[in-house]
Parts: structure tokens; C-alpha cells; sequence
């Protein structure tokens, strides 16, 4: 049986283990560690590593001579990774193997920051109550509230909307985006070769499982 660790390829007995999985569970020939699927998720998620220079990686760790004679399991790497991505979305979120049908949205990281009526937010409150009753916000009686859409997201609406909405137009505005929570988005483009060439599950599943990632580095550093 071909066992796949983070430093190499070999071919080794293989009995029951529980720190192993395997890529069929119908007379598997090819096993993972752990390990091995662990650090793929890191290199993925940290340098935008795909499936086959990982797996290239692997051929060349395991006999830097002769990486083409090391045995080719690059679509068993994709499929158990798969595998371990979901696993590790259903840990992390605490569910176990008999929760059944998951609910819509339930695998996302739960945000403690993003508005939320009912959870954060009471929706019956309105904004002024909400300063009244604030030891942190004051909002003087004299100030007059602009509307206005940021430069950034602007672009997107109405064509109306530009002419009264714009920051440009709105008297003693500068010039600025507003829209911080979408330029954060650019930690995607490390990955965006990768999804050339995805089905649109796949891709979605891996934007998904990075913006996870994303946002779970963000919540843990919002103390700083």
C-alpha cells in the first residue's frame, strides 16, 4: 500500500490506524496521514500551493534523482483533501457524524462583530436610542447626517445614485472608498490561478474554505 507522509512517498504494510486516511474505503491501495493532509491545507491556504506542485513537491522530497519513478497519487491527494476540508469544517464548528443534513450557512464562521438584529443587535432599537443609551457613542444634537455611498461601491448602483450619493459631491467629503471589507478581499488573488481550471463547486468550496480562513485570522487578532 502506497502511504503518503509530509517527507515522502513509500510503499509500507498498513493495518487499522486512526491517524491514517485513506483514499477509497473499498480496498484502498493509497493512504495520508494526517500530517501530510494538514500541511497541504497550510500550503494552500498560506502560499496558494495547488494540489499538483504539492504533490510535485512530494515526488522531489521523496528522491530528488528520480522524483518520476515515485508512485503518482495526485488525484488521490484531491479527493482525500476534499474529504479533509469538510472534516475539518465539521470539527471546527462542532458537529458530529450523526447531525444529519447540515443547515444552510451553518459551516461559516460565526462573525461577533458583523451586525446581527436578535444576536448583537436588538431590532427593535433605533439609532438614536442606541447613542442615548451608549457610555462610548455621543452624537451632538447640532450634527446633520449626510447620506453617502463610498467611491468603491458606488459604481455599482444606479446611475442617479452617483450624482447624490457620490463622496465627491457631498460638501467637505474626501476622497475615500468606504468599502474596507471588500478591498480585504484581495487575499484571494494567491489563489486565483488555481480556480481556472475548478468545476463551480469546487472553486466555490475552496473560496469558501479561504475566506473561512480569512476571517477566522481576523477575529483572533481584533484584541491587538
Amino acid at each position: 500500500m502506497a502511504r503518503v507522509e509530509e517527507n515522502w512517498v513509500h510503499f509500507v504494510q498498513v493495518s487499522t490506524c486512526e491517524c491514517l486516511c485513506a483514499a477509497s474505503f473499498k480496498n484502498p491501495s493509497t493512504v495520508f496521514t494526517f500530517m501530510v493532509l494538514d500541511d497541504f491545507l497550510r500550503d494552500n491556504l498560506e502560499c496558494g500551493t495547488s494540489g499538483m506542485n504539492y504533490y510535485s513537491k512530494l515526488h522531489r522530497v521523496t528522491s530528488g534523482m528520480f522524483p518520476h519513478l515515485v508512485p503518482n497519487r495526485y488525484c488521490e491527494l484531491l479527493h482525500v483533501a476534499w474529504q479533509w476540508c469538510m472534516l475539518k469544517l465539521l470539527k471546527w464548528n462542532g458537529f458530529k457524524k450523526d447531525m444529519g443534513l447540515l443547515p444552510k450557512g451553518d459551516l461559516a464562521l460565526f462573525c461577533m462583530t458583523c451586525p446581527q438584529p436578535g444576536i448583537n443587535i436588538d431590532p427593535k432599537a433605533d439609532l438614536d436610542k442606541q447613542v442615548d443609551n451608549s457610555h462610548f457613542l455621543h452624537i451632538p444634537l447640532s450634527l446633520q447626517i449626510v447620506p453617502g455611498i463610498g467611491m468603491w461601491h458606488i459604481h455599482g448602483h444606479k446611475q442617479e445614485c452617483y450624482m447624490r450619493y457620490a463622496p465627491l459631491f457631498i460638501k467637505g467629503s474626501g476622497w475615500v472608498d468606504g468599502e474596507i471589507i471588500k478591498t480585504l478581499w484581495s487575499i484571494l488573488n494567491i489563489v486565483f490561478a488555481l480556480t481556472c481550471g475548478m468545476t463551480s463547486p469546487h472553486w466555490q468550496e475552496l473560496l469558501d474554505f479561504q475566506m473561512n480562513d480569512s476571517n477566522f485570522m481576523k477575529m483572533i487578532r481584533m484584541g491587538d
